[in-house]
Parts: structure tokens; C-alpha cells; sequence
């Protein structure tokens, strides 16, 4: 105490006067009133930061727009080789469409972009194919974490099928089927929320990957519940069915898909795709030979008329001779997967007979031995009674039919929307 004392010794100390200089400038340079904190680093170096990240973002929005919009419209991205640098010259090869989308931007008055990839390093322009994916999986994470926000905690169903791509890959479509309030109505949603290399990822769940890989209904019903389960549903418990075609590796009740997501899942209950169910009864009339001889025939008229332009023009003459209601003028294929796709091609085999007739007639005086030869052939084959009668009963049982199978086909119906069909 007193003059001499401990507390007033240390307030007159350098030490403290410096120590309370220190403190008085701190507060001043982090008052929030604005009056001095132009001047602090750290908002100088956060400024620059928060430009940096903008020009940044700016120059980003660009490369991934693009991305987007060739995943949307389903553009193939790269070209045979898609790195190095860019500009606004097109090459002399072909190097993908997303580096041509880029290109377009900047000659029609992106300058950003143009200033990103003019100044930008050689390993930071972002535009390679990495980026590319990195972007596509992003946007997938988007995708997945709103269909997960709006699956949680409510009952959901998996749809799954799988088809074989240009590729050859077997790709294993995942959908959940769901109810949820929009615009304050229930209404029912289908959204996918994978596609799946299934080859590939029975691949990775055997021990052995030496021989054959075995595409057995257990192993595709692991492959889905594996990825159903890493999108980290509050529980997948609530998993209350699941729908597949009919094939016995994915319909069994005890050996196959459908059991093994019922092992976890004791609510999932297995339904079978009721179009593929009427795909399968319909399809079932061509045992009869007369039809199957029909079906031939009609795919054998599409095949000789649509490969050759020169007897494509006849037709197309003929039709506007004897068949002038009609506004077709080509024969249309025939659907090779769904039995009920068919019927516009038996429609319109039916609707241009008079005119295909005419114009087989007129092609035995061609001068060519194999067109001759082929039209003498299928008139032969058109003109007998039991091609005739299976035509128009195709086309008869197909008209019927084929409003119940687009029913069948529209998406999020429920049971009842469709018996009252």
C-alpha cells in the first residue's frame, strides 16, 4: 500500500503502459461502429479473400452450367481428347461437346470466363474431366439429400430395374415411390435416386473375383439394399415394398431380391410390375403361328422399304396415289422389347396396306433381280387370308389394350387410380 506499494509501482511500469496501449488500440480497431476498422489486416485481407472467392464463383458458374446443361439434356461431355488449353478457335478434331459449349460462351461475350482460361495456371482451369465429375457428383449429392429430406421418416417403396447400355455395362436403375404434401395434396412421387454398374459392384462385394461373376437375385438385392442404406435414411425399417419385373431372380420370395431386402426390412413387401404383367399375357398370342407369321412379315415390309431410299420414294409415291387421307409415309418398326409398343406399327401397316400393295405390285418390273425378287415375296405373303385376318386382329386387340397399358405407364398412380381404369 501507498506510494511505494506493489499496484502502483506496476501501473507507472513501462510494461503496463504498454500493455494498456495495446489493449486501448485493440479496442479501438474492433469497435463495430466502422470508424477505425477500415485500417485493421484482417478485414483488408478478408476483403481481399471475399473477392478472390467471388471472382472465383464467377468464373466456376460458367464451367458448371455447362455441365449441367449436357447432363439435362443427356449430351455425351467428352470427345476423344478433351484436355490442355482452350480458346475460341475450334480445333481441327472434334474434342467434345462441353469444351464447344465453353467456347460458344466466350465468343458471344462471356468475358469472364475468357479472362479465367486466358490467365488462369495450366492445372487450375477447372475444366477437366475430373472437374467434370466432380460437378456431376455434386449435383447428384444435391439430388439425393432433398429425395433423403423428404423420405425420412415416412414409408417409401424401391423400384428397380437394370438394361444393358451402348456400353455393355448393366446399369441397375434405383427408385424410391413415395407420398408427400405439394401444394397442400398428397400426391405420389417417383424419383430415381441411383443408377448402379451392377457387374461392377457384385464385383467388389465377392471375396473372388477370378471366373464367373454370378448375377444371382441374392447379389442384386445386396447391391440395392447397399445402396439404399448409404443414403443414410433415419431407417430403413420403413422400407414397405418393392417392385421389380417378374424374372425369378428378382421375384422369389425366399431365395432371391426381393428376399434379402425382406431379411432387413420386414414390412417390404415384393409387387410385381403390373405392366410387365400385361406386356407378358398380351405377348402371349404370338404362339399362335398365323400371328408370328404376321409379325415376320410386317418386320420383314419394314426392313425392305426403310433400308433403301429408292423403294422408301416409291412408297412414299404410292401412298399419296391410293392412300392420300393418310399422313404417314414410311412403315414404323416394330418395338423389339414391348409387345404393346407395337401396335403404331401394325396401325400403320393396316393404314398404308393399300398403297404397300401397289407399290410391290409395280417393284416385279424393276430391273433389279433382288428387289424383284423380294416384292414377288412379301406380295406373296400379304395377300394370303391368315396374314390378313392376324393383321387386323393385332390391330384390333392392340387399340384395346394400349390405353391400359399408358395408364399402367404413368408416373406416381396408385392401385386404386388404376382399377378405376
Amino acid at each position: 500500500m501507498g506510494k511505494d506499494g506493489v499496484y502502483l509501482k506496476h501501473e507507472i511500469s513501462r510494461f503496463h503502459l504498454r500493455c494498456k496501449e495495446r489493449a486501448t488500440e485493440f479496442l479501438i480497431r474492433t469497435r463495430d461502429d466502422g470508424s477505425s476498422a477500415a485500417g485493421d489486416i484482417r478485414n483488408l485481407v478478408h476483403r481481399g479473400r471475399r473477392a478472390e472467392a467471388e471472382a472465383n464463383r464467377q468464373a466456376l458458374a460458367p464451367i458448371i452450367d455447362a455441365v449441367l446443361t449436357c447432363a439435362r439434356q443427356n449430351i455425351a461431355l467428352r470427345g476423344h481428347r478433351d484436355d490442355g488449353r482452350l480458346d475460341e478457335q475450334e480445333p481441327l478434331t472434334n474434342d467434345g461437346n462441353f469444351r464447344s459449349l465453353l467456347r460458344l460462351m466466350m465468343r458471344h461475350g462471356n468475358g469472364v470466363l475468357r479472362h479465367h482460361l486466358k490467365t488462369s495456371a495450366r492445372n487450375a482451369t477447372y475444366i477437366s474431366k475430373t472437374t467434370q465429375n466432380m460437378v456431376l457428383d455434386s449435383a447428384l449429392a444435391v439430388i439425393q439429400n432433398y429425395i433423403r429430406a423428404e423420405v425420412t421418416d415416412r414409408f417409401f417403396s424401391v423400384l428397380a430395374d437394370e438394361t444393358t447400355d451402348r456400353a455393355g455395362r448393366e446399369q441397375l436403375a434405383i427408385i424410391f415411390r413415395y407420398a408427400t404434401q405439394e401444394e397442400g395434396r398428397w400426391c405420389v412421387r417417383e424419383d430415381p435416386v441411383r443408377i448402379v454398374d451392377l457387374l461392377r459392384e457384385i464385383k467388389k462385394g465377392e471375396e473372388e473375383t477370378e471366373g464367373e461373376v454370378r448375377m444371382t437375385g441374392e447379389n442384386i438385392g445386396e447391391a440395392i439394399l447397399k445402396k439404399v442404406n448409404e443414403l443414410n435414411l433415419s431407417g430403413t425399417s420403413r422400407m414397405v415394398g418393392c417392385g421389380f419385373d417378374g424374372a425369378a431372380a428378382m421375384a422369389s420370395q425366399s431365395v432371391r431380391a426381393a428376399a434379402v431386402l425382406k431379411i432387413d426390412n420386414p414390412l417390404c413387401d415384393y409387387y410385381h410390375c403390373a405392366m410387365h404383367a400385361l406386356n407378358l399375357c398380351v405377348a402371349a398370342c404370338t404362339d399362335q403361328a398365323d400371328v408370328r407369321a404376321c409379325l415376320t412379315t410386317v418386320k420383314a415390309l419394314t426392313t425392305f422399304f426403310n433400308t433403301s431410299a429408292k423403294r422408301a420414294e416409291a412408297l412414299q409415291r404410292a401412298v399419296e396415289r391410293f392412300c392420300p387421307e393418310q399422313t404417314r409415309s414410311k412403315l414404323v418398326s416394330l418395338c423389339t422389347t414391348r409387345f404393346l409398343e407395337r401396335h403404331d406399327a401394325i396401325l400403320c401397316m393396316c393404314q398404308l396396306l393399300p398403297a404397300v400393295t401397289k407399290c410391290l405390285d409395280e417393284m416385279k418390273n424393276w430391273y433389279s433381280t433382288e428387289t424383284r425378287g423380294k416384292a414377288i415375296q412379301l406380295l406373296s405373303c400379304i395377300s394370303t387370308p391368315s396374314f390378313l385376318v392376324a393383321l387386323f386382329s393385332l390391330e384390333a386387340i392392340t387399340a384395346v389394350v394400349l390405353p391400359v397399358a399408358r395408364s399402367l405407364q404413368a408416373k406416381a398412380w396408385t392401385c386404386r387410380q388404376r382399377w378405376r381404369t
